[in-house]
């Protein structure tokens, strides 16, 4: 960090830097100017040289009035051709500048963050001497393909609002703000002092243009610039008029006509774009920002209209906001057509007049149209046809709702509760994007004060048939009293039950309220300070007792209540203020049941996944979503609310007084907005287990435990590698880098077993796995022939949870005599230094290619999975590449060289670019396992500097480190790095043999120390248990969120390779001797 500050650095920047930028913009300037000039004279000759041709056919009296009219004509053209070049220019001008920007961010970022070259944390330095600095965090935007967000991301524009607390505290505000004016010009003299002590500070120029940056580098990134050729042809248009380089009309579909019935316009398409600028706004919690919405032939945009925002911060700007957070609005943006994921027509204040657009990178952004153009704006790129595009097209909610077949899915059991509720919500209009509209979910655990919670009582759970106002009798009838005695004197209020509502945005923050952005909002919504102590978000019992004692308030949940942890505990350290009682407020107090976040959370989803929940979350849905939620059945449900939260109670454009629309508006953003109605009719009832012949979401491993089991000689080497992405073709590789494919066939009545309920992928007939090939000339017996051997006897007599099949129910392995691989091996020799494998080797997604490393060449290599023919080999790391992981078409490698390096895979022609994407760096030693989601946008490398780096996938930016000890100087290596589809980071080391769980943001959950070296491990597909197999021959079953131990199996040999296949039902195992064993839970 001292280096900028050297004389040498500031004499160059002075005497080189500054006056070089200088001279490049002058002359960037003076070359427009130029080049501007020379177009004017070549195209003015050019119209007087064809205007001279049509003078001398006419006659010399009408010469002079058409020069004139031609004259008035051309000179109008030029002036507006010349007034949108400077428009282009200056956009195109301040683009640069923001993109020059960006990657000076994000240049700094890398620099000075605490793993960077600048940054402030040394591993070897005792932990006493550590200056490590302080991160702050803020809410992800990205959502996985649950709709849940759940990932934090630094927060480089941190404000501690110390000034909302003071105003808080204070009461009076003259008072709060003296205290406030005194403590900054403290600040300020500090800084002031300390730079007098350290001379010109470079790094404080950078810090304030460079890092203290409202928007996200990583999403920055994902935006797409452009044609130069785009740009160069677009007009700007005022209002809802929309028009092309060709034609002016009000009317979108206009510009197909014109385009397919023009062959010249046609043939020009791709040189000359029709272009559409339209007036918008992009919603975002409690901020409209003004501007510009474009389309391109592929891309669509949008663009700030600054002298809107100038006015709107005119008038909106108080005392009150911090400077850091004076930018509240959203940035320029563009988006390839292609990047298009879905598109829905949204409510925007009960108008239709909206579109939120999902995006491939897991991105959203609502826009808000006039009225009369959105329909057409949303026809015009639906008929683009972005390729990504998932749409079912339909004119209405409900017809989108049938075309989904959401519904049957979830009836049999297709999808989660969860996921469905998601889903209406969804469809019905709601959007994280408008907090007036968040999604809406239900109390569901009504028991908050027991020492233990048995989700099996259903006395534990809230009556789902009854709104939140009915579920206390004596509160009921208040509010039936209220609705029957209600008479407005002008006839417009109907009666009600309820003045508030069960979601608003006073909700939604009162929940949020420690996570950013949410703090901030909540804070503005409460005149620039936190609310008083005891009305804040305090504890869960307390909420759930209020909203069935306080007439004023029924609020159901949030999304985040069964998925997000890190929204109970107060992780950026606010001061929240302290109770009437003395007490200081900082995380929300939990259940006596739920010792952490974590555990409240799990318990909650499990709960909403019961099937007591199942079999009564229709009669719910019937409340929010359906038919009890108007009319008279919502009146005998006693299910009525003010009637300006439905949408249609009121036509506001034909409200011609501002002052009154500007009210009502307000009442329909603040005090809550009931979800679009997607079902007149009683909701469907879900399939019972039976009756779907399924499993149900969270099963129960300590009463399905019991194995059926038997063992097959594959090799005379120990098996490395096991896996399978279908459940058909598995993988065997064994430490002669010999790989055998099985196929597993339809057969018997082992479906008994496994409880298939896809019948036509298991019949009952007889069901085998034969071997595509096989490498080494082993004699495959039969599972009569191996089972009861002795070696197999003292397995099946020591383990009481483990039987035999028997023959006619057994699956065989049958050696294929046509071998395509011809007794060929995969890759080359390992490197000797190497014992750890089980990070080394991946099967594509299309299970066509085999990946592998741990070569003495420093290379990793891939492989035809039918030949076994070598396809690439990359050498690209300086050292040995230790780990690789695999998601879809992105591969990260580790290596010794502390490196981790991203690539593209190309799934059709089956290569992986030559040069990686992405280089990301941060370890101080050998990066020994990897793991990465795209679904979560993040890679984690584990190292042996007893560290976990978390970086953003699409960015490279760094997040995070995860330490496994407390004292820096003392390095406990990661062995194994595993990521949960939940998005919990499991770490092993074998140094001191613990397990630890980490949340997605890096935080600890829990840890337990086993007594043995796990080798293989596995997690089922719904994460809620962890298989591990060890040295010592043991496998064993974990509950994943506490480390539980809830079964064992002992064998006699080291397991050195675990799979789990037919959706986690049978579990395939590779041992040290060769042999595999199949073995099949009973369910």
């Amino acid at each position: 960090m001292d280096t900028l500050n050297q004389p040498e650095w500031i004499k160059m920047i002075n005497e080189v830097f500054h006056p070089e930028s200088k001279k490049m913009k002058n002359d960037q300037e003076i070359y427009c100017h130029l080049y501007a000039q020379d177009i004017i004279q070549k195209m003015s000759d050019l119209d007087h040289e064809n205007y001279e041709k049509l003078f001398e056919k006419l006659g010399s009296e009408k010469i002079k009035s058409i020069r004139k009219e031609i004259f008035i004509r051309w000179f109008s053209s030029k002036v507006k051709e010349e007034n949108q070049r400077i428009v282009r220019f200056i956009s195109l001008k301040e683009k640069m500048k923001n993109k020059a920007s960006r990657k000076w961010r994000l240049a700094y970022q890398n620099l000075t963050n605490e793993r960077g070259p600048w940054g402030s944390l040394d591993l070897n330095a005792n932990s006493d001497s550590q200056t490590k600095k302080e991160l702050h965090w803020k809410l992800d935007k990205r959502e996985d393909s649950s709709h849940r967000r759940r990932k934090f991301k630094p927060n480089y524009n941190f404000d501690d609002h110390f000034e909302a607390s003071i105003r808080r505290d204070q009461g009076s505000k003259e008072i709060a703000d003296k205290i406030i004016d005194e403590m900054n010009e403290k600040m300020k003299q500090q800084l002031l002092n300390q730079q007098k002590k350290e001379g010109i500070n470079i790094i404080a120029d950078f810090n304030q243009n460079f890092a203290h940056e409202t928007q996200d580098e990583s999403e920055n990134d994902e935006m797409e610039n452009r044609d130069g050729e785009n740009e160069n042809n677009l007009e700007e248009f005022e209002g809802i008029e929309i028009v092309s380089s060709q034609n002016k009309s009000g009317d979108l579909t206009n510009l197909q006509t014109i385009s397919d019935g023009n062959s010249n316009i046609k043939s020009n398409f791709s040189k000359k774009a029709i272009s559409i600028r339209i007036k918008c706004q992009i919603i975002t919690p409690l901020v409209s920002t003004p501007g510009y919405f474009e389309i391109t032939p592929d891309s669509i945009s949008f663009i700030q209209d600054q002298d809107a925002i100038d006015v709107i911060k005119s008038k909106t700007v108080n005392k009150y906001n911090s400077n850091k957070d004076a930018d509240i609005f959203e940035k320029n943006r563009s988006w390839k057509l292609k990047q298009i994921r879905e598109m829905h027509k949204r409510i925007y204040h009960f108008r239709q007049s909206a579109i939120e657009i999902f995006f491939m990178n897991r991105t959203s952004f609502f826009f808000n149209f006039d009225k009369k153009i959105r329909n057409q704006i949303y026809n015009k790129i639906i008929s683009m046809k972005p390729e990504n595009l998932r749409n079912l097209e339909s004119k209405t909610q409900k017809s989108l709702l049938r075309k989904s077949q959401i519904t049957k899915k979830w009836q049999k059991r297709q999808i989660t509760n969860f996921d469905y509720l998601m889903e209406l919500n969804i469809i019905a209009g709601r959007s994280y994007n408008d907090i007036s509209q968040y999604p809406v979910f239900p109390w569901i655990i009504s028991n908050y004060e027991s020492e233990e919670l048995d989700l099996k009582d259903e006395k534990n759970y809230r009556d789902l048939s009854k709104p939140m106002g009915a579920l206390n009798e004596e509160r009921l009838q208040e509010f039936i009293q209220r609705y029957e005695n209600f008479q407005d004197p002008d006839n417009v209020i109907p009666p009600f039950h309820y003045g508030s509502h069960y979601s608003s945005i006073a909700i939604v923050l009162f929940y949020l309220i420690r996570v950013e952005p949410f703090t901030t909002l909540a804070i503005n919504l409460q005149g620039g300070k936190f609310d008083h102590a005891d009305r804040i978000f305090i504890d869960v019992a307390n909420t759930w007792k209020n909203c069935l004692t306080n007439s004023s308030d029924v609020k159901e949940l949030i999304p985040e209540f069964f998925y997000f942890p890190e929204f109970l505990q107060n992780l950026n350290k606010f001061d929240l203020g302290k109770r009437q009682s003395g007490k200081v407020i900082s995380d929300v107090g939990l259940p006596k049941w739920a010792k952490t976040a974590e555990e409240f959370i799990q318990m909650n989803r499990r709960a909403l996944e019961s099937e007591y929940v199942s079999q009564h979350l229709n009669e719910w849905i019937d409340l929010i979503f359906g038919f009890k939620q108007r009319g008279k059945e919502a009146v005998k449900s006693h299910n009525v609310f003010y009637y300006l939260t439905y949408e249609n109670a009121v036509n506001i454009d034909l409200i011609t007084d501002e002052n009154e629309r500007a009210s009502i508006e307000q009442q329909i953003e603040y005090f809550g907005q009931t979800p679009s109605q997607l079902f007149t009719k009683p909701h469907p009832k879900r399939f019972s287990l039976e009756e779907s012949n399924g499993l149900p979401i969270f099963w129960d491993f300590t009463n399905k435990s019991n194995m059926k089991a038997y063992f097959v000689q594959a090799s005379k080497s120990p098996i490395l590698y096991i896996n399978s992405n279908s459940n058909s073709k598995i993988f065997v590789l064994d430490s002669s880098r010999y790989l055998s494919i099985y196929q597993l066939n339809t057969s018997s009545n082992i479906a008994g077993y496994l409880n298939i309920s896809n019948k036509k992928a298991l019949s009952n007939n007889n069901q085998s796995i034969e071997p595509t090939f096989a490498l080494n000339d082993i004699t495959t017996k039969t599972v009569d022939e191996i089972q009861f051997e002795e070696k197999f006897n003292s397995i099946f007599q020591n383990n009481k949870n483990i039987s035999p099949l028997h023959s006619k129910e057994a699956i065989l392995f049958e050696q294929e005599t046509q071998s395509k691989m011809n007794r060929k091996k995969i890759g080359v020799s390992f490197a000797t230094e190497l014992t750890r494998f089980s990070n080394c080797f991946e099967i594509c997604q299309n299970e066509k290619i085999f990946l592998s490393c741990g070569y003495w060449d420093n290379s990793f290599k891939l492989s035809n999975t039918e030949n076994a023919k070598l396809i690439q080999s990359i050498n690209h790391h300086k050292d040995i590449v230790t780990c690789l992981a695999i998601d879809g078409d992105i591969l990260v490698t580790g290596s010794r060289d502390t490196t981790v390096a991203v690539w593209k895979l190309n799934l059709k022609e089956g290569k992986v670019d030559e040069k990686p994407t992405k280089i990301l760096y941060g370890h101080d030693d050998e990066v020994s396992c990897i793991a990465l989601s795209c679904e979560l946008d993040i890679v984690v490398s584990g190292s042996k500097d007893g560290s976990c780096i978390i970086h953003n996938l699409s960015s490279g930016i760094y997040y995070k480190s995860i330490f496994l000890s407390q004292d820096l100087s003392f390095k406990i290596p990661v062995s194994m790095l595993k990521l949960s589809t939940e998005g919990h980071i499991l770490v092993f080391s074998e140094n001191d043999r613990t397990l630890r769980l980490f949340s997605v943001n890096g935080n600890l959950i829990c840890l337990k120390s086993i007594s043995e070296n796990i080798i293989d491990w596995r997690l089922t597909q719904n994460s809620q248990y962890l298989i591990i197999g060890s040295e010592r021959g043991i496998i064993d079953v974990l509950e994943l969120v506490n480390f539980n131990l809830v079964q064992s199996y002992e064998f006699n040999q080291t397991v050195k390779s675990l799979c789990l296949v037919n959706e986690d039902r049978s579990i395939l195992s590779g041992f040290e001797n060769g042999y595999l064993l199949f073995g099949i839970w009973q369910f």
